[in-house]
């Protein structure tokens, strides 16, 4: 296992380290608390976060992927960070303001005035307004499918009491034949 972390180009920290920018817990105990596993292998629990990747990543899966000379300028941050930068522009560092549906992504103002998002072809709303949409999509979605399976269940529900009231009848039926062939023999022999 590793025992030291890359904050930045120049900075090491060490993982041991109990006075460290991770409130006085090492990486790992941060990571702990947030039960976050790796987005690559999906095994060990995240510790880093990469601001270009947007993954959370365990520290095997950090040093494989930010080895490579592309990756290596990418800005990580303790995992035990993320939660509070969640509403949070990674581009801009601004607050998250907006929702691209376009695109399918959150968005920040300078995002919406100088980025990708800046023209009529991408369909930009408030984050209320698209979670209200998405709620309202996914809500109807569920309606749909429990109303199709509640139909088909009172259909079974009515095949089920057909089918026995039918039994129930040939019960009765063969209860009585039974009754008059017992009657007859009985008194054949007496």
């Amino acid at each position: 296992m590793f025992n030291y972390l890359i904050d930045s180009s120049n900075k090491i920290l060490d993982l041991n380290a109990s006075n460290n920018k991770f409130s006085g817990r090492s990486p790992h105990e941060s990571a702990r608390s947030l039960n976050e596993v790796c987005e690559c292998c999906f095994k060990d629990l995240a510790v880093m976060f990469c601001q270009q990747c947007t993954k959370l990543l365990c520290l095997k899966c950090d040093k494989q992927m930010h080895d490579i000379p592309l990756n290596r300028h990418h800005q990580r941050i303790p995992a035990s960070e993320v939660e509070h930068l969640k509403n949070f522009c990674f581009t801009h560092s601004l607050p998250i303001k907006y929702y691209c549906n376009s695109c399918e992504e959150p968005i920040c103002d300078k995002c919406q005035i100088l980025g990708p998002h800046n023209n009529k072809l991408h369909k930009i709303s408030s984050v209320n307004e698209s979670f209200q949409e998405k709620f309202n999509f996914i809500n109807s979605q569920i309606h749909n499918v429990l109303e199709g399976k509640g139909q088909i269940l009172v259909e079974n529900i009515g095949y089920v009491e057909q089918n026995l009231y039918e039994i129930k009848t040939e019960k009765t039926r063969l209860e009585n034949e039974l009754r008059v062939d017992y009657t007859g023999k009985f008194e054949s022999i007496r």
